[in-house]
């Protein structure tokens, strides 16, 4: 039980995280400006930490869907 609600919690974080620029987007310029700064930081980090980063949010769900998957 406690396995399950640390994986909750972490889907749970990663969900509000890609939820921010989703909001940022309606809050006028200021907010779409944020956003697409944010973006074009992400685009300059180095290509290793993209794959890593990547790599690291794919992982959280597939390794959910996988475990459903084999719990059936």
């Amino acid at each position: 039980m406690a396995s399950n609600q640390a994986s909750s919690w972490k889907d749970e974080w990663l969900v509000m995280l890609f939820s921010i620029p989703l909001i940022l987007s309606f809050c006028g310029d200021w907010g779409r400006e944020i956003v697409a700064n944010g973006f074009v930081a992400l685009d300059q980090m180095p290509t290793w930490y993209q794959a890593g980063l990547g790599a690291k949010i794919a992982s959280s769900f597939a390794i959910r869907g996988v475990a459903k998957f084999y719990k059936k």
